[in-house]
This record gives C-alpha cells, structure tokens and sequence, in this order.
C-alpha cells in the first residue's frame, strides 16, 4: 500500500479516536482541535515509516 494512503487512513483512525474520547471526556467534540491532531499524527507517521524504510534499504 502506498505511504500517503497509509498516512491518511492513520490520520482517519486518529480523527475518529479522538472524537470517541473527546465525546466521552466532555460530552462535545472540538472539531478543529481534532483534525490538527490528526494532521500532525498522520505527518509524523509518514517521517517516521519513511526514515524507517530507508534506514532497512541501506543496510
């Protein structure tokens, strides 16, 4: 599977989980604070899987 769509279905899992938690915390969801998380988790998954990689390819 390409990285970017690894990426964002991990942004998506992301997304929805905090949504759960933020409803079951507060009993509301803050939206925009959600979908930064969710961006900079997916961001950060994609640095990371990318370095990974290329660390197993020159060795």
């Amino acid at each position: 599977m390409n990285l970017l769509w690894k990426g964002l279905l991990f942004g998506i899992a992301i997304f929805i989980f905090f949504g759960i938690w933020d409803y079951i915390k507060e009993r509301a969801i803050d939206w925009s604070d959600n979908i930064i998380r969710s961006i900079i988790y997916a961001v950060v998954y994609i640095l990371i899987t990318t370095l990974m990689d290329k660390n197993e390819k020159a060795n």
